[in-house]
């Protein structure tokens, strides 16, 4: 399904649309998710898998954040879909907002992540977010590259899924732009 001109909400980024995923958006999910070198850590088996996990994803929401959760980015010029930006409550701490991203492998390496996870930063921003969490894997050096183009940085570590974690920080200026933390 392309994420163009579907009464869906969202925003736009100067390539991107980004808006919630739906159940109708199965297929392109299934084709990240079903990646094991996107999702190394355990990627879906099959179409049902995905189907369960997309709606398992789908209740996670940010609350007073208007489509956040689990966003599909699709690109503006012909609605091909590059992969997932999330904004949720953290996993670790479901009192911290999370930011996360999944990128299609065809499509990484050309600031796709980085562009639709600032645009889900400003989008916080705007709805009265002060600070976002990114929780990496030490061995996952492009997210944390993406991760300091963001503005974001390592402040701790945690135990997540069963595995250790980086978490980044960023702290949000009021309005639209992520701001650079300062002091962490």
């Amino acid at each position: 399904m392309s994420g163009e001109s579907d009464g869906s909400t969202g925003f736009s980024t100067r390539r991107y649309r980004v808006r919630p995923l739906t159940g109708d958006d199965l297929e392109d999910f299934h084709e990240v998710w079903s990646d094991p070198a996107v999702i190394w850590w355990g990627a879906t088996e099959d179409l049902a898998t995905s189907r369960r996990l997309l709606g398992e994803f789908l209740g996670r929401r940010v609350a007073g954040v208007p489509d956040s959760g689990w966003c599909g980015i699709w690109r503006r010029r012909d609605g091909a879909f590059m992969g997932d930006v999330v904004l949720q409550p953290g996993g670790w701490d479901a009192t911290l907002v999370e930011i996360g991203w999944h990128v299609a492998v065809a499509h990484q390496h050309r600031g796709c992540a980085t562009e639709a996870a600032a645009g889900m930063l400003a989008h916080a921003a705007r709805h009265g977010v002060d600070r976002v969490w990114a929780a990496i894997v030490p061995a996952n050096t492009a997210s944390q590259a993406v991760a300091g183009r963001l503005g974001m940085a390592a402040v701790d570590e945690v135990v997540h899924a069963g595995r250790p974690h980086q978490l980044w920080a960023v702290d949000l200026a009021p309005g639209d732009q992520p701001a650079r933390p300062e002091g962490l």
